[in-house]
């Protein structure tokens, strides 16, 4: 990445070559592949008002993190989706020679969940604010149950009807 002018913005001199900076990022690629990105970006200085310019970062989910977007909807994925307990996704990234650290994972779905906290609090609103507001129960089953005596676990979610008959769920 270069910035586009060649010569300097604010004084028109010529600009000096002077390094670059290397950022790496991790990204999955959807059909089970982990890729890393490597984004280059050179810095000048310019000759007459030693002015210095730097193309600046393209934008990331997590502002100083190395997980790009691919990488941080799978996590997402399979933490909220096919619940794998974190400790097994880290030995999956294992299997493909990544080591994401013990604190990572954690770190890295919960800054990818605050993320989404304003779409599911615009979907709360809008499953809330219906003429009428039904009870949908789900059944866990992903919650261990000790013996056969142990009651099954549900899970209450607010929905909203729709003109068509659809009806909208919201876990919040």
């Amino acid at each position: 990445m270069s910035p586009v002018r060649e010569a300097c913005a604010p004084c028109g001199g010529a600009r000096r070559y002077v390094g670059e900076d290397v950022t790496d990022a991790l990204e999955y690629d959807g059909s089970g592949r982990f890729v890393a990105d490597r984004i280059v970006r050179p810095r000048f200085v310019c000759r007459g008002c030693e002015a210095f310019t730097q193309s600046p970062l393209p934008s990331r989910p997590v502002e100083r993190g190395r997980p790009g977007s691919g990488l941080a909807a799978h996590r997402l994925i399979s933490t909220c989706g096919d619940h794998p307990p974190l400790y097994r996704q880290s030995q999956v990234f294992g299997r493909d020679g990544i080591d994401p650290g013990r604190s990572t994972l954690p770190e890295s779905v919960g800054e990818s969940a605050a993320l989404l906290a304003p779409l599911a609090e615009a979907i709360g609103r809008h499953a809330l604010d219906g003429a009428a507001i039904h009870g949908l129960r789900h059944a866990r089953p992903d919650v261990a149950r000790a013996a056969d005596t142990t009651p099954p676990s549900f899970a209450w979610t607010p929905a909203r009807r729709l003109n068509n008959g659809v009806s909208h769920g919201w876990c919040g």
